[in-house]
């Protein structure tokens, strides 16, 4: 999945592994979010309470919750649950789960508290682990350009073409997607695709790429993903 971009080779094996253990919390987990990513809203909330109630003091099977809840468009709901997550493991890291309040609160109309948000953060990314650079720069560029600032956006997506082509393809389509320059995001997701960036697992649900998803074009890479039978 996360590789290969497999959707359905892994959905398989995934399914193997229920039918061997129906209540194994990691598998119980992934069928949420595929669920999810598929807009099967109800089937993801089902799946990942009961798997919760399989391991409640786990803290990844929160940070599963706060993205479905995310994908849902529930986001007072989904900042909850992030909060949960962050009880249980005061020190996790991860550039995209410290991130994830800015994204929240950039999907859901406050791009100046995403901005503190980021800053914020700043720090908060164990040595070793790597910095909050592409995270960061896709975010501050979504937000300076939902505020207007449009000189400090075009700066982050300069960078971001410039850098990281190779390695944020999906986030540089995010981009183009938010300034409804539709050409250049679907040119930007085809890269994506053949880079196999597995930013693309969400497309179908993303808030951020709601200008996308209206796009004739987007049924054919959904098809491609195996994402919609």
């Amino acid at each position: 999945m996360v590789d290969d971009l497999d959707v359905r080779g892994a959905e398989l094996q995934v399914q193997q592994a229920i039918e061997l253990d129906p209540n194994n919390s990691w598998a119980l987990s992934y069928v949420a979010v595929q669920a999810s990513r598929r807009g099967e809203y109800s089937k993801a909330l089902e799946a990942i309470k009961k798997s919760i109630a399989g391991d409640p003091v786990n803290s990844y099977r929160y940070q599963d919750l706060s993205g479905i809840l995310y994908y849902g468009r529930k986001y007072a709901e989904s900042l909850e649950a992030y909060r949960k997550m962050l009880d249980l493991n005061p020190g996790i890291t991860g550039e995209s789960l410290r991130l994830f309040k800015a994204e929240v609160l950039l999907a859901s109309g406050n791009p100046q508290a995403a901005l503190a948000e980021i800053d914020s953060e700043k720090g908060n990314v164990a040595e070793g682990t790597g910095s909050l650079a592409s995270g960061e720069a896709l975010l501050r560029a979504l937000a300076y350009d939902n505020l207007g600032r449009n000189a400090e956006a075009a700066t982050q997506l300069s960078e971001m073409e410039a850098r990281h082509p190779k390695d944020m393809p999906f986030a540089i389509a995010l981009v183009y997607a938010n300034r409804g320059k539709m050409d250049e995001a679907f040119g930007w997701l085809d890269e994506a695709y053949r880079l196999r960036d597995n930013g693309l697992l969400s497309i179908r649900v993303d808030p951020l790429l709601k200008n996308v998803q209206s796009d004739p074009r987007f049924n054919q890479l959904l098809n491609k993903l195996g994402l919609q039978d």
